[in-house]
């Protein structure tokens, strides 16, 4: 949602723009996972790309699934 929202709302885009910067320190996530264009599938397929390495090295270390609930 926040990707979309990114793109469509100029708005938004200007406080993204102004935080990124600052707090996104991965060069994939400023180059390929935000740039505008991206369908929804080469998101997610880049998101999985570059965090699957990240989410397997945590498991092997012992850390659990976190379930996200409300």
């Amino acid at each position: 949602m926040l990707y979309e929202m990114i793109q469509s709302n100029s708005h938004i885009r200007k406080l993204y723009e102004g935080c990124y910067r600052d707090n996104l320190h991965s060069l994939w996530a400023q180059r390929e996972l935000y740039r505008p264009g991206n369908t929804k599938e080469e998101f997610v397929s880049i998101l999985q790309k570059n965090m699957k390495p990240i989410y397997d090295s945590a498991w092997r270390q012992g850390y659990e699934i976190w379930q996200f609930s409300m």
